[in-house]
């Protein structure tokens, strides 16, 4: 049976979740006293403890298995003392608990946009669980992805494993288990706060219709949105009403307890609203309790394996199978070409670097592909290869440094890379990692590298390699193709892919489109690369249309979280802006002396890949003195260059429409 402590357990939807897993609850921490009630009456009081967690000597914790907790946006004041030295940061607290506890596993909430805009704070969050020795994988589920109940918002949810040593922990795909069956409170039994409450014309509201305010509008909805900002409602046989706090718990899975009998009515909506999810907690401990079970099943048949490295060094420490497991976490360049004191670092295992055209995007693969000695399968490039001394350029003085996780160790591993007057400093102490690269020269069709104008003889032979079949269904899904078979063509000096498709057509590599070509490449090499590779792509969506990239994206996703592969590419590509699911944006600016790195396309670097000022804001005035006003104050805010100013009506606009 597996653990759990709860460090901000909230009302209990967590809580409820992992105890519907057959998991026992070692303790739950919580600093209100209303939301100690309902802990309370599904874990019993000896195991609640009220009070902010800081104030706890950690060591008194209960050890567990799992310790889950909620990244908090902001910090707080203790007490209601608004003091600025007062002011205290949870996520902080949480960092020293992990430290000295050591979880085997630890599971964190966080507003999807935490996840999707990886603000620099996040990142920084989640690296020093890293550099604990925690592998992460993170999902965000839809309210509604495992119960059907009619929730509009997202939330996101990571799971970080220490000293992973097999597969990542694997998120549950959405099933909604649950049937949709609205249970509502009798229309008798609802408390009169519930209908004396509403503050605006319900004149028009209809019987057995749902409505939701926002911003101090009434409209018709057929789904519930929890949030701070908005207000639900229904028509019953008696009249208008709020939904009731049980109603509303009911559709997040709260079932057992009285949530209309609190002391601030409005104030319980907002804690329900930001409850967990018991269904989706429920899935991902399901999948989390099979996940321990799966390894420690696999520990129990494992055998003493004895590796010998090929230079007959020493053998391996018995009872381990030692291979590289080396995560890219951060480039730092000193000097090289056009880029100076310019950091990136990488979270997720898919990074966009983006900017306009001699921002330095490819520099930055080509150095990457020669901090690291090849394992087996890979690469083996040096510096000389891409930074190849000429009258112009000595690359004299040029320094970068490059920080790895090593999961083998469970540590930080930094090193630098410099070039003196005669070479680059010690290549054998590269660490030691499989690296791919695909070149612009991926791009050219086979055709066109071909030497030999007469007749091309090959023979040809279905590819029956490991993965020879999910390279040829994902290559279909991305281009869009009927294709039944990947073929193999061999002539005397050089083997050509081949695709056989649905309507009997058969064709080589020597035929194909380049980007049909470059895709197939690019799968197999990412299905046949060894775990924990890096495969650096210059110019991603290069000779792809938009559909076809997206897809392509979600396929690189999918096998680097199954294999912990990082793709690292380039790309000018707006698309990226409909991907941050599965990439991270970083987006080179030169500004002057200094070098400024983006985690998004803002609107200005927006017009430097386009060449189009796009303002998203519209602000409609009466007239010209009111529109002088209003420019000013953006002016002095400096947000003209988002805002356009309009004379007139937007109901006009509505009725010219």
């Amino acid at each position: 049976m597996k653990t759990v402590v709860d460090l901000n357990a909230g009302i209990g939807g967590r809580v409820t979740a992992f105890l519907q897993q057959g998991m026992e609850i070692k303790a739950v921490y919580e600093n209100d006293s209303e939301k100690m009630k309902f802990l309370t009456n599904i874990v019993g009081k000896e195991k609640v403890n009220l009070g902010y967690i800081g104030d706890t000597d950690f060591y008194t914790i209960p050890d567990a298995d799992i310790y889950a907790f909620n990244y908090i946006m902001q910090s707080f004041s203790k007490a209601g003392n608004r003091n600025i030295e007062n002011v205290i940061n949870p996520n902080s607290v949480f960092h020293e608990i992990i430290h000295i506890k050591r979880p085997k596993c630890i599971f964190i909430e966080a507003t999807s946009s935490a996840v999707l805009r990886k603000t620099q704070m996040f990142e920084n969050y989640l690296i020093k669980f890293q550099e604990m020795g925690y592998s992460f994988s993170y999902q965000i589920y839809d309210e509604n992805s495992f119960s059907s109940f009619p929730l509009n918002g997202k939330r996101a949810y990571i799971v970080g494993i220490r000293d992973c040593q097999g597969e990542m922990f694997k998120f549950p795909v959405p099933n909604k288990i649950v049937e949709p069956e609205i249970l509502l409170e009798g229309d008798e039994e609802i408390e009169d706060w519930y209908r004396t409450s509403l503050k605006f014309d319900v004149s028009q509201m209809e019987y057995s219709k749902w409505y939701i305010k926002v911003m101090n509008k009434i409209k018709e909805t057929d789904k519930v949105s929890l949030g701070a900002f908005t207000e639900q409602f229904l028509v019953d046989s008696i009249g208008p009403r709020r939904f009731t706090h049980n109603e509303l718990a009911r559709f997040k899975g709260l079932t057992s307890e009285n949530y209309n009998d609190c002391s601030n009515k409005r104030r319980m909506y907002y804690i329900i609203a930001s409850s967990s999810n018991v269904f989706t907690v429920n899935a991902i401990a399901s999948c989390l309790r099979m996940y321990f079970e799966d390894i420690m099943k696999k520990e129990s048949d494992a055998q003493t394996v004895e590796i010998v490295s090929n230079k007959g060094k020493k053998q391996a420490e018995a009872g381990k199978v030692i291979f590289p497991k080396i995560q890219l976490k951060k480039i730092y360049i000193e000097k090289l070409k056009n880029l100076e004191k310019m950091e990136i670092i990488f979270d997720k295992r898919l990074t966009a670097i983006m900017g306009v055209n001699g921002a330095g995007k490819s520099t930055i693969l080509h150095a990457l592909a020669c901090t690291y000695s090849k394992y087996s399968k890979g690469e083996d490039y040096k510096f000389s290869y891409f930074f190849t001394p000429n009258p112009d350029a000595l690359w004299n003085n040029s320094s970068l440094t490059v920080t790895n996780f090593d999961e083998n160790v469970g540590r930080i591993l930094t090193k630098n890379y410099k070039k003196n007057e005669r070479r680059w400093a010690d290549y054998s102490s590269r660490p030691t990692r499989d690296i791919y690269y695909f070149g612009i020269d991926s791009c050219i069709p086979e055709i066109e590298k071909e030497k030999k104008t007469s007749f091309i003889n090959y023979v040809s032979n279905n590819d029956t390699r490991k993965h020879a079949k999910e390279v040829l269904a994902n290559a279909a899904y991305v281009l869009q193709k009927n294709y039944t078979q990947l073929l193999s063509n061999s002539s005397s000096s050089k083997t050509y892919i081949g695709v056989h498709t649905e309507n009997g057509l058969k064709y080589s590599s020597l035929s194909m489109g380049a980007g049909e070509q470059r895709v197939i490449k690019l799968l197999q090499t990412a299905y046949d690369a060894h775990q924990y590779s890096l495969i650096l792509i210059d110019e991603i969506d290069l000779l792809l249309h938009v559909d076809a990239l997206k897809k392509l994206i979600e396929v690189l996703a999918g096998i680097a979280e199954k294999k912990k592969i990082q793709f690292v590419f380039t790309t000018h590509s707006l698309a990226m802006q409909d991907l941050l699911e599965f990439v991270d944006i970083k987006y080179i600016e030169h500004d002057g002396e200094k070098i400024l790195i983006y985690d998004t396309i803002k609107p200005d670097l927006l017009f430097e890949l386009s060449g189009e000022r796009k303002k998203d804001y519209q602000i409609y005035v009466e007239d010209k003195l009111a529109e002088a006003i209003v420019k000013k104050l953006l002016k002095e805010l400096q947000m003209q260059k988002y805002v356009n100013v309009i004379i007139g009506s937007i109901f006009m606009l509505f009725k010219i429409i």
